[in-house]
């Protein structure tokens, strides 16, 4: 059908309920790995698709974010997520209410999806900022004034919160015994 009709591919939904959803974003939801890896391939544009419908928004019955990559991401999609990074995902892109998709993974407790995707960023940092003058995505203030971090804090997700602590520590200072013989 998609080389019969490749317009097809880009088409999005109008109504207001699921507002510039795209087949992208229906494929990732339902875990059908092939047709994402078709799709990115024959129209790379579906990854930066923003679907707004009220579905999709905060209070929406959809709290997954916008993009195709958090729909993967939020739904612990690891062999997917890879695929969208790999045809150019962006894991720094924030949706209406400039949060990013580690603010959805605080949302939703996914701890092993946030490590992966900020190793992710760490190794391919040079992709999304090569001058390394802006924030990384964990530390990006949300309209609501939050950081995945204090949003862990703000939503009582003690897990997350202690997660991402521990991860924040730096040596700062340490004793050294020498041992002379």
């Amino acid at each position: 059908m998609i080389a019969q009709s490749p317009d097809l591919v880009s088409t999005i939904y109008e109504g207001p309920e699921y507002y510039g959803e795209n087949i992208l974003h229906i494929a990732v939801i339902n875990r059908n790995i092939e047709l994402c890896r078709l799709l990115v391939d024959k129209d790379p544009t579906l990854l930066s698709g923003r679907a707004t419908g009220r579905f999709f928004s905060p209070d929406g019955a959809f709290g997954f974010g916008e993009y195709p990559i958090f729909f993967a991401a939020c739904t612990n999609q690891k062999d997917i997520t890879e695929i969208l990074l790999e045809a150019g995902g962006d894991i720094s892109v924030t949706d209406g209410n400039g949060s990013t998709v580690f603010h959805h993974l605080v949302k939703q407790g996914n701890l092993h999806m946030f490590d992966f995707l900020c190793e992710y960023y760490s190794s391919h940092r040079e992709i999304y900022d090569p001058t390394k003058s802006l924030p990384l995505p964990w530390k990006v203030v949300n309209n609501d004034g939050l950081t995945p971090f204090t949003y862990a804090a703000y939503l009582g997700n003690e897990k997350m919160f202690k997660a991402m602590l521990e991860r924040r520590k730096e040596l700062q200072w340490q004793v050294c015994v020498e041992n002379t013989l």
